[in-house]
Protein backbone atom coordinates (compact mmCIF):
# COMPACT_ATOMS: atom_id res chain seq x y z
CA UNK A 1 0.00 0.00 0.00
CA UNK A 2 1.16 3.96 -0.62
CA UNK A 3 1.02 4.27 3.55
CA UNK A 4 2.94 1.01 3.80
CA UNK A 5 5.38 2.75 1.46
CA UNK A 6 5.27 5.89 3.29
CA UNK A 7 6.35 4.10 6.18
CA UNK A 8 9.28 2.49 4.96
CA UNK A 9 10.76 4.83 3.37
CA UNK A 10 10.17 6.80 6.60
CA UNK A 11 12.02 4.53 8.27
CA UNK A 12 14.88 4.34 5.91
CA UNK A 13 15.34 7.92 6.33
CA UNK A 14 15.61 7.88 10.10
CA UNK A 15 18.22 5.43 9.83
CA UNK A 16 20.48 6.64 7.29
CA UNK A 17 20.33 10.14 9.27
CA UNK A 18 21.66 8.29 12.39
CA UNK A 19 24.50 6.10 10.53
CA UNK A 20 22.13 3.07 11.82
CA UNK A 21 21.69 -0.26 9.52
CA UNK A 22 18.69 -2.67 10.21
CA UNK A 23 18.10 -6.31 9.04
CA UNK A 24 14.69 -7.46 7.34
CA UNK A 25 13.95 -8.70 10.58
CA UNK A 26 14.18 -5.74 12.00
CA UNK A 27 12.19 -3.90 9.22
CA UNK A 28 9.11 -6.41 10.00
CA UNK A 29 9.58 -6.05 13.91
CA UNK A 30 8.92 -1.97 12.76
CA UNK A 31 5.64 -3.10 11.57
CA UNK A 32 4.53 -4.87 14.67
CA UNK A 33 4.32 -2.26 16.92
CA UNK A 34 0.61 -1.37 17.56
CA UNK A 35 -0.12 1.63 16.18
CA UNK A 36 1.48 0.95 12.44
CA UNK A 37 0.06 -3.09 13.33
CA UNK A 38 -3.45 -1.41 13.90
CA UNK A 39 -3.17 0.64 10.24
CA UNK A 40 -0.94 -1.90 7.24
CA UNK A 41 -2.21 -4.86 9.21
CA UNK A 42 1.09 -6.58 8.60
CA UNK A 43 1.09 -10.44 9.50
CA UNK A 44 4.21 -12.18 8.01
CA UNK A 45 7.79 -11.08 7.13
CA UNK A 46 7.26 -12.05 3.34
CA UNK A 47 5.30 -9.00 3.48
CA UNK A 48 7.84 -6.49 4.29
CA UNK A 49 10.28 -8.67 2.22
CA UNK A 50 8.15 -7.51 -0.60
CA UNK A 51 8.21 -4.38 0.33
CA UNK A 52 11.69 -3.81 0.16
CA UNK A 53 12.24 -5.30 -2.51
CA UNK A 54 9.72 -3.57 -4.29
CA UNK A 55 11.85 -0.12 -2.92
CA UNK A 56 14.90 -1.78 -4.29
CA UNK A 57 12.75 -1.20 -7.66
CA UNK A 58 11.50 2.25 -7.73
CA UNK A 59 14.16 3.78 -6.38
CA UNK A 60 16.38 4.94 -8.72
CA UNK A 61 19.96 7.05 -9.38
CA UNK A 62 21.08 8.24 -12.78
CA UNK A 63 18.78 5.40 -13.84
CA UNK A 64 19.62 2.11 -12.44
CA UNK A 65 18.22 0.74 -9.23
CA UNK A 66 19.38 1.77 -5.83
CA UNK A 67 20.42 -1.44 -3.52
CA UNK A 68 19.12 -1.94 -0.19
CA UNK A 69 22.36 -1.53 1.61
CA UNK A 70 22.40 2.10 0.64
CA UNK A 71 18.77 2.04 2.12
CA UNK A 72 20.35 1.39 5.42
CA UNK A 73 18.89 -2.43 4.76
CA UNK A 74 21.97 -4.84 5.01
CA UNK A 75 22.27 -8.86 5.62
CA UNK A 76 24.47 -10.41 8.11
CA UNK A 77 28.25 -10.08 7.02
CA UNK A 78 29.61 -12.96 4.97
CA UNK A 79 32.86 -14.03 3.12
CA UNK A 80 36.45 -12.50 3.69
CA UNK A 81 39.11 -11.05 1.84
CA UNK A 82 43.01 -11.16 1.96
CA UNK A 83 45.21 -9.30 -0.15
CA UNK A 84 47.64 -6.06 0.20
CA UNK A 85 43.87 -3.24 -0.18
CA UNK A 86 44.50 -0.91 2.01
CA UNK A 87 40.67 0.63 3.05
CA UNK A 88 38.51 1.89 5.32
CA UNK A 89 35.07 1.00 6.18
CA UNK A 90 31.77 3.16 7.83
CA UNK A 91 34.00 3.28 11.19
CA UNK A 92 36.09 5.39 9.42
CA UNK A 93 39.73 3.07 10.18
CA UNK A 94 41.61 2.55 7.76
CA UNK A 95 43.04 -1.05 7.24
CA UNK A 96 45.02 -3.50 5.00
CA UNK A 97 43.13 -6.37 4.46
CA UNK A 98 46.46 -8.89 5.00
CA UNK A 99 46.96 -7.44 8.03
CA UNK A 100 43.38 -7.92 9.29
CA UNK A 101 43.20 -11.06 10.80
CA UNK A 102 44.86 -14.00 10.21
CA UNK A 103 42.83 -14.87 7.00
CA UNK A 104 41.78 -11.46 6.05
CA UNK A 105 39.04 -8.89 6.60
CA UNK A 106 35.24 -9.95 6.87
CA UNK A 107 33.40 -8.41 4.75
CA UNK A 108 31.66 -5.39 5.41
CA UNK A 109 27.44 -5.82 5.18
CA UNK A 110 27.76 -2.37 3.27
CA UNK A 111 30.52 -2.72 0.50
CA UNK A 112 28.89 0.22 -1.33
CA UNK A 113 30.24 2.92 1.29
CA UNK A 114 33.79 1.09 1.78
CA UNK A 115 36.06 3.65 0.40
CA UNK A 116 39.14 1.98 -0.79
CA UNK A 117 42.82 4.06 -0.73
CA UNK A 118 45.47 1.49 -2.14
CA UNK A 119 45.38 -1.44 -4.39
CA UNK A 120 48.84 -3.44 -4.36
CA UNK A 121 47.44 -6.91 -6.37
CA UNK A 122 47.43 -8.46 -9.93
CA UNK A 123 44.19 -10.07 -9.38
CA UNK A 124 41.35 -11.27 -6.91
CA UNK A 125 40.62 -14.70 -6.82
CA UNK A 126 37.27 -15.87 -5.41
CA UNK A 127 37.13 -19.40 -3.90
CA UNK A 128 33.86 -21.49 -3.03
CA UNK A 129 35.22 -23.19 0.02
CA UNK A 130 36.57 -21.65 2.93
CA UNK A 131 39.19 -24.58 3.63
CA UNK A 132 40.85 -24.08 -0.13
CA UNK A 133 41.16 -20.15 0.60
CA UNK A 134 42.41 -21.18 3.79
CA UNK A 135 45.35 -23.44 2.47
CA UNK A 136 46.12 -20.67 -0.62
CA UNK A 137 46.93 -18.39 2.02
CA UNK A 138 48.78 -20.38 4.26
CA UNK A 139 51.06 -21.56 1.14
CA UNK A 140 51.53 -17.50 1.02
CA UNK A 141 50.36 -17.65 -2.50
CA UNK A 142 48.88 -13.84 -1.95
CA UNK A 143 52.13 -12.40 -1.63
CA UNK A 144 54.03 -14.79 -4.13
CA UNK A 145 51.15 -14.21 -7.03
CA UNK A 146 50.19 -10.66 -5.86
CA UNK A 147 46.62 -11.52 -5.84
CA UNK A 148 44.07 -11.31 -3.24
CA UNK A 149 41.96 -14.59 -1.92
CA UNK A 150 37.99 -13.93 -0.71
CA UNK A 151 36.71 -16.75 0.44
CA UNK A 152 32.87 -16.98 -0.32
CA UNK A 153 31.57 -19.57 2.08
CA UNK A 154 29.16 -21.39 -0.83
CA UNK A 155 27.01 -19.13 -2.22
CA UNK A 156 28.12 -15.74 -2.26
CA UNK A 157 26.24 -12.86 -0.15
CA UNK A 158 25.24 -9.41 -1.30
CA UNK A 159 27.89 -7.92 0.82
CA UNK A 160 30.74 -10.57 -1.16
CA UNK A 161 29.49 -9.68 -4.55
CA UNK A 162 28.64 -5.79 -3.75
CA UNK A 163 32.78 -6.04 -2.47
CA UNK A 164 33.39 -8.03 -5.98
CA UNK A 165 31.84 -5.46 -8.46
CA UNK A 166 33.87 -2.63 -6.52
CA UNK A 167 37.45 -4.44 -6.75
CA UNK A 168 36.40 -4.70 -10.79
CA UNK A 169 35.41 -1.45 -10.90
CA UNK A 170 39.25 -0.45 -9.51
CA UNK A 171 40.50 -2.30 -12.40
CA UNK A 172 41.31 -5.57 -10.77
CA UNK A 173 40.36 -8.25 -12.96
CA UNK A 174 37.70 -11.26 -11.05
CA UNK A 175 38.88 -15.06 -11.48
CA UNK A 176 36.27 -17.29 -9.36
CA UNK A 177 37.81 -20.73 -8.58
CA UNK A 178 34.95 -23.58 -7.71
CA UNK A 179 34.26 -27.36 -7.73
CA UNK A 180 33.31 -29.12 -10.57
CA UNK A 181 29.70 -29.86 -9.39
CA UNK A 182 27.03 -28.02 -11.49
CA UNK A 183 25.80 -26.52 -8.19
CA UNK A 184 29.21 -24.74 -7.96
CA UNK A 185 29.04 -23.17 -11.64
CA UNK A 186 25.95 -21.19 -10.18
CA UNK A 187 28.33 -19.93 -7.88
CA UNK A 188 29.81 -18.05 -10.59
CA UNK A 189 27.61 -17.54 -12.70
CA UNK A 190 25.64 -15.35 -9.66
CA UNK A 191 29.01 -13.07 -9.31
CA UNK A 192 28.95 -12.60 -13.05
CA UNK A 193 25.56 -11.73 -13.52
CA UNK A 194 23.56 -11.68 -10.21
CA UNK A 195 20.87 -14.07 -9.16
CA UNK A 196 17.32 -13.91 -11.35
CA UNK A 197 15.54 -12.17 -8.49
CA UNK A 198 18.15 -9.36 -8.38
CA UNK A 199 19.19 -8.99 -12.30
CA UNK A 200 17.96 -5.03 -12.36
CA UNK A 201 19.98 -4.21 -8.90
CA UNK A 202 22.58 -1.90 -9.28
CA UNK A 203 26.06 -3.20 -8.03
CA UNK A 204 25.81 -6.95 -7.66
CA UNK A 205 26.76 -8.26 -10.62
CA UNK A 206 30.46 -8.14 -12.39
CA UNK A 207 30.15 -9.28 -15.81
CA UNK A 208 33.87 -9.26 -16.68
CA UNK A 209 34.14 -12.34 -13.84
CA UNK A 210 36.20 -15.24 -15.68
CA UNK A 211 35.93 -18.82 -14.37
CA UNK A 212 38.99 -20.16 -13.45
CA UNK A 213 38.09 -23.75 -12.77
CA UNK A 214 37.58 -26.53 -11.85
CA UNK A 215 36.26 -27.73 -15.45
CA UNK A 216 36.54 -30.89 -17.16
CA UNK A 217 39.77 -30.50 -19.33
CA UNK A 218 41.30 -29.89 -15.64
CA UNK A 219 40.69 -33.75 -15.22
CA UNK A 220 40.23 -34.97 -19.12
CA UNK A 221 42.20 -32.72 -20.75
CA UNK A 222 45.51 -33.24 -22.78
CA UNK A 223 47.39 -31.23 -20.07
CA UNK A 224 44.75 -32.05 -17.17
CA UNK A 225 46.40 -31.04 -13.96
CA UNK A 226 43.79 -33.54 -12.07
CA UNK A 227 43.58 -36.14 -14.28
CA UNK A 228 45.83 -38.42 -11.47
CA UNK A 229 42.88 -37.76 -9.11
CA UNK A 230 39.81 -38.39 -11.28
CA UNK A 231 38.96 -41.62 -8.91
CA UNK A 232 38.49 -39.01 -6.59
CA UNK A 233 35.06 -37.29 -7.67
CA UNK A 234 31.98 -38.40 -6.94
CA UNK A 235 28.90 -40.20 -9.18
CA UNK A 236 26.49 -37.38 -10.63
CA UNK A 237 22.76 -37.83 -8.18
CA UNK A 238 19.41 -37.28 -10.43
CA UNK A 239 19.52 -33.61 -9.08
CA UNK A 240 22.95 -33.02 -9.96
CA UNK A 241 22.68 -34.13 -13.48
CA UNK A 242 19.40 -31.93 -13.87
CA UNK A 243 21.41 -29.18 -12.72
CA UNK A 244 23.84 -29.40 -15.13
CA UNK A 245 20.73 -29.48 -17.63
CA UNK A 246 19.06 -26.51 -16.64
CA UNK A 247 23.11 -24.77 -16.61
CA UNK A 248 22.75 -24.78 -20.28
CA UNK A 249 19.85 -22.06 -20.38
CA UNK A 250 22.08 -19.60 -18.22
CA UNK A 251 23.91 -17.24 -20.60
CA UNK A 252 26.58 -16.90 -17.86
CA UNK A 253 27.51 -20.16 -17.57
CA UNK A 254 26.67 -21.25 -21.34
CA UNK A 255 28.08 -18.62 -22.97
CA UNK A 256 31.14 -18.20 -21.36
CA UNK A 257 34.50 -18.84 -23.30
CA UNK A 258 35.79 -21.55 -21.19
Amino acid sequence: TIAGLVYGLSRFKEHLEQNMSMSLRDFYYMHKVKSVQDVLKISEQTETNRMINLCERMIRHEGASVPREELGVVSSPKGTFYGDVTLSDLSGKKLNCNAAGEYGWFISSRPFDVKIHDINIDAAVFVEKEAMSRNLIELGLPESLKIGVGSLFGQPGRNMRGWIRKLADAQVPILVLVDMSPWSLRIFSTIKSNSIELSNIRGLATPETKLLGLTTDDFWGRNGMLKDIEHSLETMSKSDVKCAQQNRNIPAISEDPL
